[in-house]
């Protein structure tokens, strides 16, 4: 719980706590380039149409806003014309009824809506400009295709209407698709979306986790490669292919392209499913997606991703829910989910050690040592308790970078013969030194072997929280700072105090034994801390 929250705070949502762990063994993320590597923030730079004010009016009655159950999702194309078209061309089509429309076809790469103003019935299609053309009447064809191609390497991008009069009497008589023949072409509109400032290093951030990205996007090539390039995905060696250039391929050709390219224009739901279906043959793939047209390949992906202002279905889809659509939000999710995994190793790997070490040592010491018990169950109770306070921050510690920069895994083998190495080696030390204090009154040496367990307990958590030397190792959380100082000083004073001395039936240990516990316990981590760094450099543990 605690991680997921943590995860919130990083405008992060994982469904599920196995979410949080895939999430960090993400080692290829895709995703569209809008709202992501750019800002999906569209403003309209320009308008290419011979009638301006008849583009204007078809923009604003087609806009999927005025459907009321889709306001929700209001693309940032139809806010880009909100912004654009002057209030009194917005007024004057306020009173024109929608009739029937079909929502954006990721394949027709377009939408259709059919509306009647005071005296006629209209077909109006809204999208990719090159589609509009296709199957328009447009003298301008060639020169408009032109502008879109030169455009679009500086990033910019088009979106077209095209419409026709109608016959129109109901809906069940009228079938969009069969009347979409001989379409006036109105004009375009050429859209800026400003990258994401922050994207380059983000990028460079997703190097550095070892987190490929590739970008399967609807749009254009030309403006596809443009934001590729700007934010290095891709060099000169790199090719950006469309969806129908993927078509033609072979599988043979089409996984060569799919894996050795980081960006992809004109997808559609199809294609994107295609490619995941080939990537996590050898990766662990995230998709990021928000539409309904992204579910098949949500769907399929290792790991989920929707923000959180997606279609419901998409949501729905979703392992992950990102509270802002940013790459970066992704990127800093997929390094704390590493993050997260890494400290629940630390976890396991400390009280495995712990426990294994203490077990051995208590189950040999109450066997050899007769009558006199060399530890009462109180004071057995009270380390246990003390030394499971560290335990709940380990939460909060903070993770080596070279941890981060390739996702954990289990393994269960490795975990055990390390966990029962050193807890073997922790229990000689613990029997050894019941050893050397079994001469002294049994109320010391119940008193001394209590507090040695207890500093043992802490000293592992300081040697296993990371693959090298201790003192190599990150800097403590100020929680775990905070805890250890704690949990040292009550071990000590519970010693010393006159209530907690009678009610746990302690001695009060003379200067030389206390100081002996501590030299101790110091040669004790060394130890520890020298066999299991041996132990992660030998081949035994370079699985773990």
């Amino acid at each position: 719980f605690r991680w997921a929250m943590r995860l919130t705070k990083r405008h992060v949502i994982a469904k599920t706590l196995t979410a949080v762990e895939d999430l960090g063994n993400i080692t290829l993320l895709c995703s569209d380039k809008t709202g992501t590597l750019t800002e999906n923030r569209q403003t309209v730079k320009n308008l290419i149409a011979n009638d301006k004010e008849l583009f204007q009016k078809l923009a604003i009655a087609s806009l999927e806003s005025l459907d009321e159950k889709r306001k929700k999702f209001q693309s940032s194309f139809d806010k880009a014309f909100l912004d654009y078209v002057p209030s009194d061309i917005q007024k004057q089509v306020q009173n024109y009824e929608r009739l029937q429309e079909l929502p954006f076809d990721p394949s027709a790469r377009r939408r259709r809506v059919v509306y009647r103003d005071a005296k006629k019935t209209y077909l109006v299609e809204v999208g990719s400009v090159e589609t509009l053309l296709a199957i328009s009447k447009e003298s301008k064809k060639d020169e408009y295709l032109k502008i879109i191609s030169e455009d679009g390497k500086n990033g910019l991008r088009h979106l077209g209407i095209a419409y026709k009069e109608i016959n129109y009497t109901n809906k069940d008589d009228f079938d969009i698709l069969k009347h979409e023949k001989d379409l006036k072409f109105v004009g375009f509109v050429v859209l800026e979306d400003p990258l994401r400032p922050t994207a380059k290093h983000t990028i460079a951030l997703a190097e550095k986790l070892g987190v490929a990205i590739k970008i399967l996007s609807g749009d254009s090539k030309e403006v596809t490669e443009y934001v590729a390039r700007e934010v290095g995905l891709i060099d000169s060696k790199q090719t950006v292919y469309t969806g129908d250039e993927l078509a033609q391929m072979s599988d043979r050709e089409f996984s060569h392209a799919v894996q050795e390219n980081n960006a992809f224009a004109r997808l559609n739901p199809e294609q994107k499913y295609r490619i995941i279906e080939v990537l996590k043959l050898n990766n662990v793939v995230g998709y990021q997606g928000d539409g309904i047209n992204d579910v098949p390949a949500l769907k399929l992906a290792d790991v989920a991703i929707a923000v959180n202002n997606a279609t419901d279905v998409a949501q729905d889809s979703a392992d992950i829910l990102l509270l802002r659509s940013d790459l970066g939000v992704i990127i800093n999710g997929i390094s704390y989910g590493r993050s997260i995994f890494s400290n629940i190793n630390k976890y396991i790997r400390f009280t495995m050690v712990s426990n294994f070490g203490n077990f051995f040592a208590i189950s040999a010491l109450y066997l050899i040592a007769g009558a006199n018990l060399p530890l009462l169950p109180i004071q057995l109770v009270l380390t246990s308790l003390l030394t499971d306070l560290p335990c709940i921050t380990i939460a909060t510690d903070n993770v080596s970078p070279a941890e981060l920069v390739l996702p954990s895994k289990f393994n269960i083998h490795s975990l055990m013969f390390i966990s029962m190495f050193l807890g073997s080696i922790t229990a000689l030390f613990e029997i050894m030194y019941y050893a050397i204090i079994k001469s002294q009154p049994i109320g010391v040496a119940q008193t001394g072997l209590y507090l040695f367990l207890t500093l043992v307990a802490l000293i592992v958590i300081f040697s296993v929280r990371s693959k090298d030397h201790f003192w190599r190792a990150p800097k403590l959380s100020y929680a775990m700072t905070l805890s250890f100082g704690l949990v040292t000083a009550i071990s000590i004073f519970t010693i010393y105090i006159g209530v907690t001395k009678r009610l746990f039936s302690f001695s009060a240990l003379p200067i030389g034994i206390l100081a002996l516990t501590v030299i101790i316990t110091i040669f004790y981590v060394f130890v520890l801390d020298t066999v299991k760094t041996w132990f992660y450099k030998s081949a035994v543990g370079t699985n773990l």
